[in-house]
């Protein structure tokens, strides 16, 4: 129906946080991301007939499959089950996460940074920007298909090289600017062949956009500031998952309240379901291991890399999204999402010489 999500709570949080953080990494021209998270033992230690090149291509797999499932998933968690709590359901999914997060730790997986109150001040503003990129990419999907919000997300980019000029005075290639004009245009041209159009959907989209950019953005003015702060030096992915989601969950009540789902979501017969329970916990554990997956690739391969096989993999997403859930389409609108998807690959090679211009 017209109700078409691109993504979930948990796994939606997981995931644009971390296309923000890559963002920034492709943007300083940084290499190989993920260090000094997984104990060396994991990080290093792998069967001697598994290659580095191997390792890289199964985590690269990993990761997609994971990503796509969320996709999927979460997409029938939200128009299956007619569960119109949404600010309700990202609670779930969050407190989730933040299990998830601690147990690994526990189990000695990961390392996670102690939460001071320096940092908690300091990550005040990302964690606020943090909740409305997810709030907004909640409401956004509720109202438009798959591959209108692959295509749409490409936006993001416009307003990250536009804080680039603004914050940063950082002035982008003619092959970014070329890119940035063909992700406009596929836009324009999508929305005007969308069958399902929705003013609401494309609204709540480009505020989605806005606050990814926007994280970004913040991110990398932050994180060299909050490394003093912390005690390795580092501040890695896992304790930024932990440290969004754990300072999130009263924001998130907030709009609970704000949005009159207390207590009226108690009373939701959803929650009596036992195929909801279900679909909900294993949506929210993909979206962890959307975090796991990507953490393992990003150890093996560059920031581009992994942008790149990000762009990539929305194109079976996008086919996915249309065959399994009866997308009405025309030919015209296909092209115009085909030429989004290809923009957005382009940009990200476009960025990528970019940085590495700058930096010789």
């Amino acid at each position: 129906g017209g109700r078409s999500a691109g993504g979930g709570a948990g796994g939606a949080q997981l995931e644009q946080a971390e296309e923000a953080q890559v963002q920034q990494q492709v943007a300083s021209g940084e290499g190989t991301m993920g260090k000094g998270v997984l104990p060396t033992d994991i990080k290093e230690g792998r069967p001697s007939f598994v290659s580095d090149r191997g390792q890289s291509m199964v985590a690269g797999l990993a990761y997609c499959v994971a990503s796509m499932t969320m996709v999927l998933m979460n997409k029938y968690v939200l128009t299956g089950f007619d569960f119109h709590y949404t600010n309700s359901l990202l609670l779930s999914q969050t407190l989730l996460s933040v299990v998830l997060v601690v147990a690994c730790a526990g189990a000695g997986l990961v390392k996670l940074e102690p939460l001071t109150m320096p940092i908690v001040k300091l990550w005040a503003p990302a964690n606020i920007i943090f909740v409305g990129m997810i709030m907004t990419g909640f409401f956004s999907i509720k109202h438009l298909s798959v591959p209108m919000v692959t295509v749409l997300k490409n936006f993001t980019n416009i307003f990250v090289v536009c804080g680039d000029i603004y914050f940063f005075k950082r002035r982008p290639s003619p092959g970014v600017w070329w890119c940035l004009a063909l992700i406009f245009i596929s836009g324009l041209c999508s929305g005007i062949t969308d069958l399902q159009f929705s003013v609401e959907g494309y609204a709540w989209q480009f505020a989605n956009c806005v606050f990814t950019a926007s994280y970004a953005l913040y991110l990398r003015r932050t994180m060299d500031v909050v490394k003093p702060l912390t005690r390795t030096g580092e501040l890695n992915q896992f304790s930024m998952v932990y440290f969004n989601n754990l300072l999130c969950t009263p924001l998130i009540l907030l709009l609970m309240w704000y949005f009159g789902e207390l207590p009226g979501v108690l009373e939701a017969p959803q929650l009596r379901s036992r195929s909801f329970q279900v679909a909900v916990g294993i949506s929210g554990c993909v979206g962890f291991a959307i975090s796991l997956a990507s953490l393992w690739f990003l150890q093996t391969t560059t920031a581009t890399v992994y942008s790149l096989v990000g762009s990539l993999n929305k194109i079976p997403t996008s086919i996915l999204g249309i065959l399994m859930f009866n997308t009405p389409t025309t030919w015209q609108n296909l092209a115009s999402i085909g030429l989004g998807l290809a923009a957005g690959i382009a940009f990200t090679r476009a960025k990528s010489a970019s940085s590495k211009k700058d930096q010789k």
